[in-house]
């Protein structure tokens, strides 16, 4: 089930960079996206080689990598947010979410997080919700989005907490 998300969450993050080769702003500052034509082939590329990367166990993720910002000083809180799920059926429907929408949830709350990532600097803190530990920087930005995720911020249905509504 990890293993599976963790490589649907690559996957979106090799589209998310493809989109960033393919698109740009144009240089008159409007805020429409051009396509450039000569960049499908290269991003086609980063996307194949991004698919080919054989997966690897969660340890050997970089501590740069997202999931490991989440679990910061080993606190598997992306695993005990899982259990909370399993465990908890009220939250959807009359049964336990499945895999399938366990990794919609993890995919919204990856990308959500990555996108609010925007460099905090080094006099930012957060403070754990629940605890009295404070991070800084992108584990801090992690963990505030995390909280946030749960608490059901980014949702516009106050029945489905975990989910990221687009505006």
């Amino acid at each position: 089930m990890v293993e599976f998300c963790k490589r649907v969450i690559e996957v979106r993050i090799a589209a998310m960079l493809a989109f960033r080769i393919v698109l740009s702003l144009p240089p008159t500052g409007r805020r429409i996206f051009q396509l450039r034509r000569g960049m499908i082939l290269a991003t086609s590329l980063v996307v194949l080689w991004v698919l080919n990367i054989p997966l690897v166990a969660l340890s050997q993720i970089p501590p740069h990598g997202r999931w490991r910002h989440f679990d910061i000083d080993d606190e598997p809180r992306i695993q005990t947010l899982r259990q909370q799920w399993t465990s908890t059926s009220s939250l959807d429907s009359p049964s336990t979410p499945g895999v399938k929408e366990h990794c919609k949830r993890l995919l919204d709350l990856f990308l959500v997080s990555v996108l609010l990532d925007a460099g905090a600097g080094n006099q930012w803190t957060y403070h754990e919700t629940g605890t009295d530990k404070s991070y800084g920087r992108s584990e801090g930005l992690a963990i505030a989005s995390l909280d946030m995720f749960k608490v059901g911020f980014f949702s516009g249905l106050d029945d489905q907490p975990y989910r990221v509504d687009g505006a």
